[in-house]
């Protein structure tokens, strides 16, 4: 996308968003549309002020950018990738709930294969705390 795309579909999540604070986000994501549109949701449903989300970017960009060597970044063609993006929202549902936390990713290296539920509830015991709680309890 230009730059001007990218802002603009970010302001539809984000009209009031100021225009330094847009450009520095659609450009660390790389103009990326489902990167900038996920980044837009996350703002407009968190309330997580546009600088503030800025620098939780960087900061997730930093962490995962560690797993990627140079030549993989040119292959790329960009450094950042949605896991970035994702980021905070998985730190925030960390905080909120450990177990959902858990289970995210639990489900994340199972997939893309289907994953019945009585994996979880049959076996309750096989579960690192406290996602073995949730699945033992039947009313979660």
């Amino acid at each position: 996308m230009s730059r001007a795309e990218a802002v603009a579909l970010l302001r539809e999540r984000v009209p009031h968003i100021e225009e330094s604070i847009a450009v520095e986000i659609v450009e660390f994501l790389g103009r990326l549309p489902l990167a900038v549109d996920l980044a837009g949701g996350y703002l407009a449903t968190n309330g997580t002020p546009p600088a503030r989300y800025l620098a939780l970017l960087r900061e997730a960009g930093n962490g995962i950018g560690a797993y990627f060597d140079e030549s993989e970044e040119e292959r790329l063609g960009y450094r950042h990738t949605i896991a970035t993006v994702w980021e905070p929202t998985r730190a925030d549902l960390a905080a909120a709930s450990p177990a959902a936390d858990q289970l995210l990713r639990l489900c994340a290296f199972l997939a893309p294969d289907p994953i019945p539920l009585d994996l979880f509830t049959a076996h309750p015991e096989a579960l690192p705390e406290p996602l073995a709680g949730a699945a033992a309890d039947p009313a979660t």
